[in-house]
């Protein structure tokens, strides 16, 4: 990533958040609805991402732990992206996100979580 992309991306942060926050009950709503109507009964919520994305995973994370009550974490990138090996995702939700939503990488890992049994 260049610096000037980097620094256009941190100028877009305020904006970004306050829009987030006024649709607050909105995506509470929609992240929520799957496990407030019983339709899926999860492990746990994996969160796959690189970069800045992580970083709102991380927010993700928060807000499912805290509203949700089930256990989250941070799935390894490289056990797929390096070794094509995945972990036993049945009865989990996966969560992978990319700015674009073209990343080959997430898109990939989102596939690959999928076969090994993951709500996506």
């Amino acid at each position: 990533m260049s610096t000037t992309q980097m620094r256009a991306e941190i100028a877009e942060q305020q904006s970004v958040i306050a829009k987030l926050l006024s649709r607050r009950q909105e995506i509470d709503s929609l992240i929520l609805s799957p496990f407030q109507s019983n339709k899926i009964k999860p492990v746990g919520c994996v969160t796959f991402a690189r970069g800045s994305s992580a970083n709102a995973n991380m927010f993700l994370n928060y807000l499912l732990e805290i509203t949700a009550h089930i256990p989250t974490f941070v799935g390894q990138m490289d056990q797929w992206s390096l070794y094509n090996e995945m972990a036993n995702y049945e009865g989990w939700v996966a969560v992978a996100t990319s700015q674009s939503g073209e990343t080959p990488e997430i898109v990939g890992i989102a596939q690959a979580v999928k076969k090994s049994g993951a709500f996506t």
